[in-house]
């Protein structure tokens, strides 16, 4: 199955596709307010990348929050625009859930990781998660006569790196290109290729640790964080916090069995997004493009006016279903006729 995975809960926004061999595209922009004219080009250039044309995408996961108003009205909008276009199914996955997917390679089994992202106005979001050990393996017994498809596989326990030395950060999940892939397929931060040597994001995922989630996502003041890490009911060990709520806020963090993730983590990645949509469309877990609605945990700063926002991806796809206007050529199916929306 192959999954189009959106990010645009903070200051970063970018797209990646995954399929059953891990991530094979990504790009990021990490620039503010910039999300609603990157989005349609960044779903572009993965699939350019990848060689895949955008009819190939049998699911979008989207980051549904919490997050930034903006940003996430900008990738709501584009994920449910094209899920509705291309007549596929959409993947709601947490902000705090993808930051901590992407943190789990530093650390370890029975270690604890807070997912915290800057929610302005002197608050944050966050959310904990403990790192488990993997599932045992079931009994051996007799093989099939065949193997199924790979796409009728069972969907095994989402996969995260194999720990790593303390210090040691990666800011996603994706596996390393193939010899053959075209050079840019996957962009870092900073524009620049990604995979290469000493590009911790190029790791394969292979430990098979699951993640499991502790409490539901929550906003209010940093100051909120330091009971939950001086509680004795927590997990022992350490505590992993990642984010750039938690950069912003480091002196406040700063205690003994805290290790604070850098920079390379503030952001959930695209590629996590991507996976975990990907675990969960192959489990029944989606929903219709109607359906998604974004975690904003509090009201925007500022109240949306009529005819303002992000542009009606939404209503100029009705349109286009409609037959009122004439259906953007990257959204149309081969053979489907002029007024099937994809």
């Amino acid at each position: 199955m192959l999954i189009l995975g959106i990010e645009s809960a903070s200051d970063q926004c970018g797209c990646a596709l995954a399929n059953e061999d891990g991530v094979i595209a990504e790009t990021r922009l990490a620039l503010p307010r910039r999300h609603a004219e990157a989005l349609a080009p960044q779903m572009r250039f993965v699939c350019e990348q990848a060689g895949v044309a955008l009819a190939d995408i049998e699911a979008v996961a989207v980051d549904h929050g919490p997050g930034l108003y903006t940003g996430l009205r900008a990738g709501l909008a584009t994920a449910k625009a094209a899920a509705a276009a291309l007549a596929i199914a959409v993947v709601p996955v947490g902000s705090l859930e993808a930051l901590a997917y992407g943190a789990a390679a530093v650390a370890r089994p029975g270690e604890t990781v807070l997912s915290v992202l800057d929610a302005r106005r002197g608050e944050v979001f966050w959310a904990w998660y403990r790192i488990a050990a993997p599932a045992p393996d079931p009994p051996a017994s007799d093989p099939p006569a065949s193997d199924p498809p790979a796409s009728d596989r069972p969907p095994r326990d989402l996969p995260v790196p194999d720990p790593l030395t303390p210090g040691s950060l990666t800011p996603d999940l994706r596996v390393p290109d193939p010899p053959a892939a075209a050079p840019g397929s996957a962009t870092d931060l900073a524009g620049g290729p990604a995979g290469g040597e000493g590009d911790p994001s190029s790791r394969s995922p292979t430990s098979g640790m699951r993640l499991v989630q502790l409490s539901a996502p929550q906003v209010g003041p940093p100051t909120d964080l330091l009971a939950g890490l001086a509680s004795g009911d927590r997990p022992t060990g350490r505590t992993v916090v990642v984010g750039d709520g938690a950069l912003r806020h480091a002196d406040l963090l700063a205690v003994a069995h805290v290790v604070l993730a850098g920079p390379e983590l503030r952001f959930p990645s695209p590629a996590s997004v991507a996976l975990l949509g990907r675990r969960r469309a192959l489990t029944g877990g989606t929903v219709t493009p109607e359906q998604v609605e974004a975690l904003y945990l509090r009201s925007p700063d500022a109240q949306p006016q009529p005819g303002s926002g992000p542009p009606d991806s939404e209503g100029q796809l009705r349109r286009q279903a409609s037959g009122s206007q004439p259906l953007d050529p990257r959204f149309t199916r081969p053979g489907a006729g002029g007024q099937e929306p994809r």
